[in-house]
């Protein structure tokens, strides 16, 4: 697990959702809004950005995303809470898009998360091409994977392999995520190098 500077009251509204382990001593988590958290992280972010520390910002940047998609999801279950229906699709999807940059790339800043997805997606796309991808006698999965490797790299070529329908959607679903976890870990890199 990686560590990071926090805040008292991200600290305080964890504790206060159910995470023991975030409890401070001998404190009284009293009510924190999430949106005032996320606005001291954006503040912090803003004044480290200035003064050029790069591990500060790294780590206020990480906090203000925490405290979003924490946010998010509150103002979300009180939507439901009280069937307040105007506007519940754009929020949950506000959340579930800050929720799929948070657990495929740390919000860009963890790059082994964006490395592992990759794989991921590769290693079940491999066992996809050797059940549906290719027509007639079945494929070592060896050989899928080096296909889904060749796939998920080669951004602009196509492959001259016969595929079948469902192997094309496949390849397809593959050449359009791979990039992008790619960019993802590259984009974490950056950061870490930045450093």
């Amino acid at each position: 697990m990686t560590r990071r500077t926090v805040l008292a009251d991200e600290r305080r509204r964890r504790a206060r959702s159910g995470s023991p382990r975030w409890a401070i001593p001998g404190d009284d988590p009293d009510a924190v809004i999430s949106a005032e958290v996320q606005g001291d992280y954006h503040a912090l972010r803003r004044m480290y950005d200035a003064a050029k520390d790069e591990p500060a910002v790294t780590d206020f940047y990480y906090g203000e995303m925490e405290m979003r998609r924490r946010g998010l999801w509150q103002e979300f279950r009180v939507r439901v809470r009280e069937r307040w229906w105007r506007g519940l699709t754009g929020s949950f999807g506000e959340w579930l898009l800050v929720s799929l940059y948070w657990l495929l790339s740390g919000y860009g800043v963890r790059a082994w998360r964006a490395l592992t997805s990759l794989a991921v997606v590769v290693a079940v796309a491999s066992a996809a091409f050797t059940k549906w991808g290719f027509p007639g006698k079945p494929v070592a999965y060896g050989d899928a994977v080096r296909f889904s490797v060749r796939a998920a790299t080669s951004l602009l070529r196509g492959t001259d392999t016969l595929l079948t329908p469902a192997g094309e959607w496949i390849e397809l679903v593959l050449r359009l995520i791979a990039p992008l976890l790619l960019a993802l870990a590259l984009l974490a890199i950056r950061s870490r190098v930045r450093r």
